[in-house]
């Protein structure tokens, strides 16, 4: 149940950022997920969060209002990776979306490791990693994974931002150079 709230809070995050959804529905979705969490720490960090933004409401230029809501969001999105470490892909301040957070965490589940990552635009949110498989073939695993599609030479992306997973395959358990 943790990780599956864990994984909610980014998308409504997400969604956010991207304007999809405005201060009120984030609101109401923190509230949602706060009864939800018997995660003490999660609780408290939403709770914090949803008490930051609440205090935005009195701020009358919405110019304003926006880069505080996401510096919130941003401090939010460190401290979720303080939490859950290696449940929640990012750099710099940088979060994978949803749907590669989920395919990277399905392919170190079966273990896969992460072994470089990296920035392609900052302005789209569109990130790079490698994993390095041992043993087995990722497509199959990925299909199942909402919002990620796959290329000729097993690259898996996203279609919200282009962010991609580049598997490096190692069937002799060495290391990349």
């Amino acid at each position: 149940m943790k990780e599956e709230l864990l994984f909610k809070l980014l998308s409504i995050i997400e969604r956010y950022e991207h304007k999809f959804i405005d201060r009120e529905y984030l609101c109401n979705s923190l509230d949602s997920i706060l009864e939800l969490s018997d995660e003490s720490n999660l609780r408290n960090l939403v709770k914090e969060s949803l008490y930051l933004i609440d205090n935005t409401i009195h701020i009358t230029n919405s110019n304003e209002i926006e880069p505080k809501i996401i510096e919130i969001i941003r401090k939010l999105k460190i401290e979720l990776n303080i939490l859950f470490p290696h449940k929640i892909f990012f750099i710099q301040n940088e979060t994978a979306c949803f749907p590669i957070n989920t395919l990277l965490n399905l392919l170190c589940s079966m273990g896969g490791q992460v072994v470089k990552s990296k920035i392609i635009d900052q302005h789209f949110g569109e990130l790079e990693f490698q994993i390095l498989l041992k043993n087995f073939e990722a497509s199959e695993l990925a299909n199942g994974v909402n919002g990620i599609f796959t290329n000729e030479m097993d690259d898996f992306f996203c279609d919200c931002h282009w962010s991609v997973v580049k598997v490096i395959k190692n069937l002799h358990h060495e290391q990349p150079s």
